[in-house]
């Protein structure tokens, strides 16, 4: 083999920008995935069980012997929120920007990775499996007039959820201000009674953009 084959065959082999994600109880990590390349997803000493992208921005491409995936956009820019389940029935919340760049590695360190996890406790894990719930549930027609907040913003409802100990709310937030907005969960930690969790689906809202506001509440 000549040293030109030997150069061409390592161009053509995938090359990775790792990009570590530690999970955190609030909001999303932002990572940035290229728009032309298959990036790589998995979870430190866990596999990946499930994802779930609202927009079918992405396909999915598993490698069911190590638990990983690889993920590949459908869009050339733009910005999406994916959500991966594990096999600890844990969920992550990853906002993904996506960009003319070389394919990412995008590794997720839960906060107990391996064989020696703790397990969540089960009203936490309540918590989740209904915030999940109700980032995947479509609006439905029982939308009410919007309401507004204060000078910067308006809310709108939109649809709700319930289970056995939980209550859910969606919500749709509009910028009516001439600034960006930055989010964040404690600014609705106090909107209506027993507030357990807060998620924000778009952290940064530009003039006249819309995010949605997903809010779990004990019953």
């Amino acid at each position: 083999m000549n040293g030109w084959a030997l150069v061409f065959i390592l161009l053509s082999l995938p090359v990775y920008a790792l990009q570590r994600v530690d999970e955190e109880e609030a909001g999303a990590a932002v990572v940035r995935l290229s728009a032309h390349e298959p990036n790589h997803l998995w979870i430190d000493g866990r596999s990946i069980r499930r994802i779930i992208c609202k927009n079918h921005v992405f396909e999915y491409i598993e490698d069911k012997g190590h638990g990983d995936v690889f993920i590949k956009s459908k869009i050339e820019s733009g910005s999406a929120d994916i959500f991966v389940i594990d096999d600890h029935d844990c969920f992550y919340r990853i906002h993904a920007e996506i960009v003319d760049k070389m394919a990412s590695e995008i590794k997720i360190f839960p906060k107990h990775s391996g064989e020696s996890k703790i397990k969540d406790d089960g009203h936490v894990a309540s918590i989740r499996r209904m915030m999940l719930k109700l980032y995947v549930l479509s609006s439905n027609n029982q939308s009410q007039k919007s309401q507004k907040i204060n000078d910067l913003m308006e809310i709108q409802w939109l649809a709700g959820l319930d289970d056995q100990q939980l209550h859910g709310d969606v919500y749709l937030l509009k910028n009516i201000s001439k600034k960006i907005l930055n989010l964040h969960e404690k600014m609705f930690s106090q909107y209506g009674d027993k507030v357990q969790a807060v998620a924000i689906v778009r952290r940064y809202l530009p003039e006249k953009a819309s995010t949605r506001i997903l809010i779990v509440r004990g019953r």
